[in-house]
Order: C-alpha cells, then sequence, then structure tokens
C-alpha cells in the first residue's frame, strides 16, 4: 500500500493524531517551543493524540525549557524516523504541523511520505507564504497569494503558554512613572543586540535595567555581559521564570519573538527594536498600537529616553495590547485545523 493510499484509508476516521515539529537550541531560540507546546495542549483540550517532537542539536542545552513529555532528537532523520512510526501505528487522521519558518519546507513537503492527512504551517512568514492545507500567518497579512485550503491571520490567533496566562493580572499596568526596565531579546539573541544596546544606555539617564542573558548566550558571552552592565544595568542570567520579571517591571524592552507575546499578555508596556526579518513584525505592531517602535538598535537609546518620559503612552500601549494578545490563540489554531479537516473529509 502506498502512503497515499494507507493515508486515504484511514481519513478522518477515529481520533486525531497531531504531531508539532519544531526546532530549539542555538540561534533558533525557543520561542518555537514554547508556541508548539501550548498548541499540543490544546489539541489534547480537544480530545485529539498531540505529540510535540523537537529537533536540538545539543539536547543538554536545551532539557530545562522543553516541556517534560515532549520527544527530542538530536536531527531530521529521527525527527522523520519517529514521526512515521507514529502515523503508522494511528488509525485516524494525522497531521503535522510546523512552527518553524526555516524547517517548514522539508517537513511538509514529505508529510504523505509520511502518512500524514494535512499539513499546517502555524509560523507562516507574510513575506515568503510556504504551501501548506492550513497556514496561520504570524502576526500580519501577506501581499502575495498564500498556497493554502484554510489562511488565517490575526493577533487572536499569537499563542502564549499557559504558565504565563497563569500570570495574567486582571488589569494592565497603568503606572505614572518608570521604574524598572526589563530588556529580553530571546533564548539566543543572534545578533549580539542586547550588548549593543547596553553600551548606549550609558550615556542616558535610565532606571533600574536587566539585561536578561538567555539559556543559549553561552558562558563566555554572558561574563562580557556582566563586565559591560554598569548600574543602573545589571545582567540576570537564564532567569528561572522571564514571564514574572517581566510582570514585575514598568517596560519590556524586546525585539519581536515570544517574549514581545508574552509581555503584551501580561498588560507590560512594550518597546521593540528593529532587527533582521523580526523588524517587519515589530513595524506591523507598532502600526496596529501595540508597541512602540524604537528602530533599530543604534538609535534606540535616543528613542527610549523620550518614551520614559511619556508614562501615559506607555499605559496606552499596555492596555490595547493586554486586550489583543489575550491567551486563546492556541485554541484558535486548533479550530483552524480542525475546520480544514473537516472541509478536507467533505470533499
Amino acid at each position: 500500500m502506498t502512503p497515499d493510499t494507507a493515508a486515504a484509508a484511514r481519513t478522518h476516521r477515529g481520533i486525531p493524531l497531531l504531531v508539532l515539529h519544531a526546532a530549539a537550541g542555538g540561534a533558533t531560540g525557543f520561542g518555537h517551543v514554547a508556541r508548539g507546546g501550548a498548541i499540543v495542549e490544546a489539541g489534547r483540550r480537544r480530545g485529539w493524540r498531540a505529540e510535540l517532537i523537537v529537533e536540538a542539536p545539543v539536547v543538554a542545552e536545551v532539557e530545562s525549557t522543553i516541556p517534560p513529555d515532549a520527544t527530542v532528537v538530536s536531527d531530521r532523520a529521527a525527527a522523520v524516523a519517529r514521526r512515521r512510526r507514529w502515523t503508522a501505528a494511528h488509525r485516524g487522521p494525522a497531521i503535522v504541523a510546523c512552527d518553524l519558518p526555516d524547517r517548514r519546507v522539508a517537513d511538509l513537503a514529505h508529510a504523505a511520505a509520511d502518512g500524514f492527512d494535512l499539513t499546517a504551517l502555524l509560523n507562516g512568514d507574510p513575506d515568503d507564504p510556504a504551501p501548506a492545507d492550513v497556514v496561520v500567518l504570524r502576526g500580519r497579512p501577506s501581499d502575495r497569494p498564500v498556497p493554502a485550503d484554510c489562511v488565517v491571520v490575526g493577533h487572536e490567533y499569537e499563542v502564549v503558554r499557559p504558565e504565563v496566562q497563569a500570570l495574567r493580572p486582571p488589569q494592565p499596568w497603568s503606572g505614572r512613572s518608570i521604574n524598572r526596565v526589563v530588556v529580553s531579546f530571546g533564548g539566543s539573541d543572534p545578533g549580539h543586540q542586547t550588548e549593543q544596546l547596553a553600551a548606549t544606555l550609558g550615556h542616558i539617564a535610565m532606571p533600574e535595567t536587566l539585561l536578561i542573558a538567555g539559556p543559549s548566550f553561552g558562558e563566555s558571552r554572558i561574563q562580557d555581559l556582566f563586565r559591560l552592565a554598569r548600574p543602573p544595568l545589571s545582567v540576570v542570567a537564564d532567569p528561572d521564570s522571564l514571564p514574572a520579571l517581566m510582570l514585575d517591571a514598568d517596560l519590556v524592552i524586546s525585539m519581536g519573538g515570544q517574549s514581545i507575546l508574552e509581555a503584551l499578555h501580561l498588560g507590560r508596556p512594550v518597546a521593540a527594536i528593529r532587527w533582521a526579518d523580526l523588524g517587519r513584525d515589530v513595524e506591523w505592531l507598532a502600526e496596529q498600537g501595540l508597541v512602540l517602535d524604537l528602530g533599530p538598535v543604534e538609535r534606540a537609546a535616543a528613542a527610549l529616553e523620550r518614551a520614559i518620559q511619556a508614562p501615559r503612552r506607555l499605559s496606552e500601549l499596555a492596555e490595547a495590547g493586554w486586550r489583543s494578545i489575550d491567551g486563546g490563540g492556541a485554541d484558535r489554531c486548533i479550530d483552524a485545523i480542525a475546520k480544514c479537516l473537516t472541509a478536507q473529509a467533505s470533499r
């Protein structure tokens, strides 16, 4: 029996199997796994069998950041082998979802050969939409045709981890002054934006400012950052709970990715620098009135100094972000997949 006929023989009978294929560590960071774990939990709440598989070349580097029931493998071949074992033993519809743009083609193009009936891209790049049955575009609409049966986009599909949702306050920040700032540019910050921003902040009046060194910074880089930081700047390396630190801040400085969504969900004012491809996302969020766009890191200090003197504007941003990123994104992603699965079955 070919993969196509095997899939057709079982399609839409029994409990769906959702395999979410993600990656973590190094320059990849950890936001993809954070979103993936939340979507897997949403699938399980619907009664599906849902599995998270994570590619991590250095497994020890990511163990503390990955859900304990996830399957962690060191390379693509091991991931594909595990996916095929799951689909071979499953008797209902099988869905493979990918949250990592630079791995999407390899993951989704071979889906039928791996025994999957439906493909979903859950972090689609609006500037380069790739083919899948379901595409959830990241943050903003695409100017190009999206090769998919079901396309969804909007802040309501942004995914926030359950442990962050548990910290969400009843109201957003509405302070009268900025007394504490948290700077977080992700688990790896491959562009070394943390160091560049820290070097410029010494030239302006700043409140207490925590520079977050993520789990993939490496010991040498962390020590360099400690040497660079001078009061009121200080360094926190791989904190136990970044969301808790953000919740205790009056302003969060980010550059997009998962940390910016979590800060908005927690009702914190967010200012963001523009870096690489994430810069378009920052521009879009700023156009929607959710974050303050600081521009590239070389010009961020001046914009930040002005922002600190305008707490009322920051309070308005905090409220808008708090209302937009409400924590229901993972369930809405599962709803979109389920809708496409139903439509496929009716053809």
